[in-house]
């Protein structure tokens, strides 16, 4: 059972790619929010998901996104924190 953590993932692919090759925790870190919001969450709602036999389907995994200078000692000790399993579409609905 693979984690991962993207800092300053920006568009996100190594996330993405992470997710897509069977992680179960992905966490996207990026200093800007607004990156988070209008570049990385549409980007990684567009690219983990996957169409079968006519169904839209996501691959499973639980998001995570973060924003904030990861160096941060708050954001270090929350990155670190155990986490419960979220969607992506719940994850993203709260951004």
């Amino acid at each position: 059972e693979k984690s991962v953590l993207d800092l300053g993932c920006g568009h996100g692919v190594p996330g993405i790619t992470a997710i897509r090759g069977g992680a179960k925790l992905v966490g996207f870190q990026d200093l800007n929010i607004e990156v988070l919001k209008h570049v990385t969450i549409p980007n990684v709602l567009e690219n983990v998901q996957e169409i079968t036999f006519g169904k839209l389907q996501t691959v499973g995994a639980a998001v995570r996104f973060f924003s904030g200078d990861w160096r941060d000692n708050e954001l270090a000790n929350l990155l670190t924190a155990p986490t419960t399993r979220d969607s992506i579409s719940e994850r993203a609905r709260t951004n």
